[in-house]
């Protein structure tokens, strides 16, 4: 890494565009999807509402999670420790909390992270650092310009969503509620009418362009932690590595 040009300025030219755009697109959780899934199956969301009622031990927890639920105090604390063994933590973006580091647990991510601590920013820290690019896409007046746009080509199909975000969260609460054959209609020719929306207003170009933008340059702080976050995941795959090959 090296310094970038004007003030504050921290160029990250590959990892943080790599974090980011890992993520998918901010605010368009649909762009994966192509037109011809679209026009098969929508979203998705009317498929997996139907296979979720067929099979409704598919949403109970874990196995893993289930047995932990049925097992007496001695197990949890033989896997978390003494609820006082904690440690506090704070993130550059301002969040705070503890962690618990005895038990079965701790030793594990003590042998592949090297440090509780490091677990909590190499997981919960990069969640943080993500939200923050994320907000920094979401706040640029490039971004709330190409939305509105798109906002505006979905109205005049007769879809009034403010967002493409907005319209997922909103369609997909409908038809997990109620899957019927004509919200599957709808999904598909919504998904189809924003497919075309976002390909005549050039969203999704758009929001990829402005995410390596805000991915490229970021604050000397942001960039160390990132930085740091690389190293530590490096380092506990390495390690993970190596007990799988010793195990």
């Amino acid at each position: 890494m090296h310094a970038g040009q004007g003030p504050g300025a921290y160029p990250l030219i590959l990892t943080a565009a790599q974090e980011l755009n890992g993520i998918g697109l901010t605010g368009v959780p649909q762009a994966p999807i192509g037109l011809a899934a679209r026009q098969a199956n929508g979203y998705g969301f009317y498929s997996r509402a139907v296979q979720v009622a067929a099979h409704p031990e598919q949403a109970d927890p874990s196995r893993e999670q289930k047995y932990a639920n049925s097992q007496p105090h001695s197990y949890i604390l033989a896997l978390l420790g003494p609820e006082d063994q904690r440690i506090s933590w704070t993130l550059p973006g301002g969040d705070s909390g503890s962690s618990q580091t005895g038990g079965c647990r701790g030793a594990a991510e003590r042998r592949i992270y090297g440090s509780v601590a490091n677990r909590v920013v190499a997981t919960v820290g990069l969640d943080d650092l993500t939200a923050q690019l994320q907000a920094a896409v979401s706040s640029d007046p490039a971004s709330t310009a190409v939305i509105a746009r798109w906002s505006a080509c979905m109205a005049r199909r007769g879809y009034k969503y403010s967002a493409p975000e907005v319209l997922w969260n909103r369609l997909s609460g409908r038809i997990d509620a109620a899957p019927t054959p004509a919200l599957r209609k709808l999904e598909i020719k919504t998904s189809v009418a924003d497919y075309k929306c976002s390909a005549a207003v050039r969203l999704l170009p758009t929001i990829q362009a402005l995410q390596e933008s805000h991915s490229r340059y970021m604050s000397k702080a942001l960039a160390g932690e990132l930085a740091r976050i690389t190293q530590i995941l490096a380092k506990a795959l390495k390690a993970a590595k190596a007990m799988h090959v010793t195990g």
